[in-house]
């Protein structure tokens, strides 16, 4: 592992250790007057902020690694639109987290919803055509299990298609962003803890569960190692 994809797996690490202090700040901030609730939303902000900011710098050292990420469990990857959540997911948490909406709070919603879905088709519509264009899988796999120099046209193949992608990653993360922040725009500040609040509390669940069901699926495969192993030492004799 190259140690630019260990400082960003150590950040993530911390990262994610950050949401919970955040998610306890945005639970107890009931009694908070505006500019308080003010605050800890900027924070909240800042620290996904951070987030794309450490993700951009690590996709312009191997944007590859962000597409087969090792510091997630295997049940976050499902999750995963060009590296990161879909950023549509973001209306789900709204409509399970904020009860109170306007009506001119639900327009607002329902456009922004349309303009994102139109970014989200754009974007895995690029991503299919750098796919098609180039054998993506297979020069990734190459790049991570050869370890050594490459054939000239090979790295210049490479070096293209790595511009593509960080392309693509940067522009999916922004759409992230601008639609949390666009989110944040519409909604209250009360609004805006809870919808953060509850994205905060997804994501911290859904690691969990993760490494839950990756800690359980090694523990089932050692059983059933054992359990080969005993059966084919019960015929040896």
């Amino acid at each position: 592992m190259s140690s630019d994809r260990c400082s960003f797996k150590y950040f993530f690490e911390e990262w994610t250790g950050r949401q919970q202090y955040f998610l306890d700040q945005l639970i107890s901030s009931q009694n908070l007057d505006e500019d308080e609730l003010k605050g800890i939303i900027a924070q909240v902000l800042g620290n996904y902020q951070q987030y794309y900011e450490a993700k951009a710098k690590a996709a312009r050292e191997d944007v590859f690694s962000l597409f087969l990420p090792t510091w997630i469990s295997t049940y976050e990857r499902t999750f995963l639109w060009i590296t990161g959540f879909k950023p549509g997911l973001a209306f789900n948490v709204v409509n399970n987290s904020v009860k109170d909406l306007s009506q001119v709070q639900l327009k607002r919603m329902d456009k922004l919803k349309a303009e994102t879905r139109v970014k989200e088709k754009e974007l895995s519509n690029e991503l299919a055509r750098i796919q098609e264009s180039i054998a993506v899988q297979n020069l990734v796999k190459m790049t991570r299990e050869l370890g050594k120099q490459l054939d000239v046209h090979v790295n210049d193949v490479l070096e293209e298609l790595r511009k593509k992608m960080e392309i693509v990653v940067q522009s999916a993360d922004y759409l992230r962003m601008w639609t949390a922040r666009e989110i944040v725009e519409i909604l209250n500040l009360r609004q805006s803890v809870r919808f953060l609040g509850s994205t905060t509390q997804f994501q911290i669940r859904l690691r969990l569960w993760g490494k839950q069901r990756d800690m359980m699926n090694k523990e089932e495969t050692k059983k059933l190692n054992l359990q080969r192993n005993l059966f084919w030492k019960f015929l040896d004799f």
